[in-house]
Formats: C-alpha cells, structure tokens, sequence
C-alpha cells in the first residue's frame, strides 16, 4: 500500500512590482522559495 504524501504550503505574496512565493512543509520548514520581478516594474519607470 502506498504511504499518503505529506501535504506542503505554497504561500504567494502577489505585489505591484514582484511576485514572491515560498513551499514549506507542515512543521515549517522551507523547502523552496522564488522571487520574480513583474512586467509592472518596467511601466511604473518614468
């Protein structure tokens, strides 16, 4: 029989300029983590 998965949090922080998100899992650790830089940073520049 297979073991059931251990289930994972994704947290996503959606901001005007970058888009951060983060998995971890249920005891708190982070397993990975991304920054990404939105197509708005380049607009919002004078």
């Amino acid at each position: 029989m297979k073991e059931k998965p251990e289930p994972l949090i994704l947290g996503i922080d959606l901001g005007g300029t970058k888009i951060l998100t983060a998995v971890v899992d249920p005891a708190g650790n982070m397993l990975s983590r991304d920054h990404s830089v939105t197509p708005a940073a380049k607009v919002l520049k004078p």
